[in-house]
């Protein structure tokens, strides 16, 4: 029993050693220019209920709208057909593997997606709902159900059907 009680205090103190022994972390000052910083600020009420659009290069407001203006973003680039959720209000979306409309009627043990907040276009929630066929888009024809999320007051907006059947310049 002697022998237990030795090896403790032992053990204690080999463990007190090692934590004295550890630096005491140094605060760091980051270095800066005066004058090599802009300051602004933008308005969304304190509900969060506007998005705000700001374009940095010249330091002012692009836009600003209400988030509940908006379902859906179409990507319009060259070569480019991305579809974007509205992820200020809580947007998902189930890719249901189905592609006729009708046979959905449920959306009971759905897998929801959403797009990453990242704002990566190869991450958005509904992913490629296309393919390219002799340089044609060509749709999945899959259909998803939309959760439209919430309204600045926490009120469900309920869900929608979506199919894309086409893409036409």
């Amino acid at each position: 029993m002697n022998s237990n009680k030795i090896n403790t205090f032992f053990f204690i103190i080999l463990i007190s050693f090692f934590y004295s022994c550890e630096k005491e972390e140094q605060p760091f000052e980051k270095e800066h220019e005066p004058g090599d910083q802009t300051t602004a600020a933008v308005f969304i009420d304190s509900d969060y209920k506007y998005q705000v659009f700001y374009d940095f290069e010249t330091n002012t407001e692009i836009e600003q709208n209400l988030t509940t203006d908006w379902d859906l973003a179409f990507e319009c680039g060259n070569n480019e057909h991305h579809i974007k959720l509205n992820s200020s209000r809580g947007m998902t979306l189930w890719a249901t593997g189905e592609v006729n409309f009708s046979s959905v009627q449920s959306y009971s043990g759905a897998v929801w997606n959403w797009d990453n907040p990242n704002g990566s276009l190869d991450s958005t929630g509904i992913g490629e709902w296309w393919s390219i066929n002799n340089n044609n888009v060509v749709s999945n024809n899959e259909v998803y159900v939309l959760n439209l999320g919430k309204d600045p007051k926490a009120n469900h907006l309920g869900f929608k059907k979506l199919q894309i059947l086409g893409f036409e310049n």
